[in-house]
């Protein structure tokens, strides 16, 4: 008789997977990497408070890659040490790679649930977080400048009920990395994808996939990213339930995206000079 065996249950990622010792071995290479192939000029860096969780909020480019994390990453270890503990939320798919999703594990990251924000800040860590999620890192290159962070606002239900500062993550040169033609939103509802939720089916140029429909993991085109650690922004009087109205929450989120987009839109004036000076030099 055929004995009956049980499946092992699936692993999930949790905060207690961060291997502090794993992320001293790997930051040599993150900052190699942040140098030589992503060349990054990161400003703000004193902005971070140095002690107590922070929320950190970012704006994000290039699809699944999102080498603006990898960035952000290297520049908080390299400023305030791997042993501050800092977690970052990525999109769950890439826990389905083994691999991949054990490393990710090992340096910080989370699947993108409420419940593993709470636990993160709950005991007092710090938390990267992206509200434009697929949208945002989809976006056409022909928006590459705005930040997008759509009605997704309840990071900020968070930071007023932990009373976590907000510091945000400004990013600009990720779309560089990967060429987004269109985000595939329309052909996906033509399709009818949208009703077994797949939101988008984006148009996209990647090495190695050249050009393709769907999201892939790539290899992300070497280009220089700009990063910017803006000042914290303090949601104080929003601690009691009755001051977290919905509407306060959309003021808050606006407010926020509102000041994202003005350090985007300085960095790209900023490397817009740059190049005009070079020009003029010859």
């Amino acid at each position: 008789m055929a004995s009956e065996v049980e499946a092992a249950d699936p692993w999930v990622p949790s905060p207690a997977d961060r291997d502090v010792e794993y992320i001293r071995r790997w930051m040599p290479f993150a900052e190699l990497a942040n140098r030589l192939y992503f060349r990054v000029r990161s400003s703000g860096l004193g902005n971070i408070p140095p002690t107590g969780p922070v929320l950190f909020v970012g704006n994000h480019s290039g699809g699944l890659m999102t080498p603006d994390t990898i960035v952000a990453a290297g520049c908080f270890w390299s400023t305030c040490g791997p042993e501050r503990p800092a977690y970052a939320l990525v999109h769950p798919s890439v826990f389905a790679f083994p691999g991949m999703g054990r490393h990710i594990a090992r340096v910080g990251g989370l699947p993108a649930t409420p419940r593993m924000a709470q636990q993160v800040l709950e005991a007092g860590a710090s938390l990267l977080v992206y509200p434009g999620a697929g949208e945002e890192a989809y976006r056409p290159y022909s928006e590459r400048h705005r930040v997008k962070l759509g009605r997704r606002s309840s990071y900020i239900r968070l930071a007023m009920r932990y009373g976590t500062p907000i510091v945000p993550v400004v990013c600009l040169g990720g779309h560089d990395t990967l060429i987004v033609i269109d985000d595939g939103e329309s052909r996906a509802r033509s399709l009818g994808l949208d009703k077994v939720g797949v939101e988008r089916l984006p148009l996209t140029y990647s090495w190695p996939h050249g050009l393709t429909l769907g999201a892939n993991y790539n290899l992300p085109f070497p280009a220089r990213i700009d990063i910017c650690f803006d000042a914290p922004i303090h949601l104080t009087g929003f601690e009691k339930a009755a001051s977290r109205t919905a509407a306060a929450v959309d003021w808050c989120h606006a407010t926020v995206e509102g000041r994202m987009q003005q350090v985007l839109d300085e960095l790209v004036a900023a490397r817009q000079r740059e190049r005009a000076r070079k020009a003029l030099r010859g």
